[in-house]
């Protein structure tokens, strides 16, 4: 019996070790993979930053922008008219409210 638990143990023994090695190959191996990874990246990295920094803009991926022309207020336009078509024209040229106080000024 005595002799069973010691051949149980040796065993257990030699298989924790074989465990312990075969963790320490897959270690060894994904240590590998990941250097081979982030020597590939550190090498794009640098690809990249002897590229030019200015590339010119291609006419497809230019957006024109639709600007309408202000308004000058006459008096003979009601107020009220004046100030709705002030308002689409501010919102189409996408003035911000320092600029269309400045373009309302100027109007009067």
């Amino acid at each position: 019996m005595k002799g069973e638990i010691e051949d149980l143990k040796g065993e257990v023994q030699r298989k924790i070790i074989e465990v312990k090695e075969e963790v320490q190959r897959k270690i060894e191996k994904s240590k590998g993979e990941v250097q081979e990874k982030i020597g590939n990246l550190e090498r794009r990295i640098s690809e990249l930053g002897e590229r030019p920094n200015y590339f010119p803009a291609s006419p497809e991926f230019m957006s024109s922008r639709l600007t309408v022309k202000s308004l000058t207020f006459d008096g003979k336009t009601s107020w009220r008219v004046f100030k709705t078509q002030f308002d689409v024209v501010s919102s189409t040229n996408g003035w911000t409210d320092f600029v269309k106080a400045s373009q309302l000024v100027a109007s009067l």
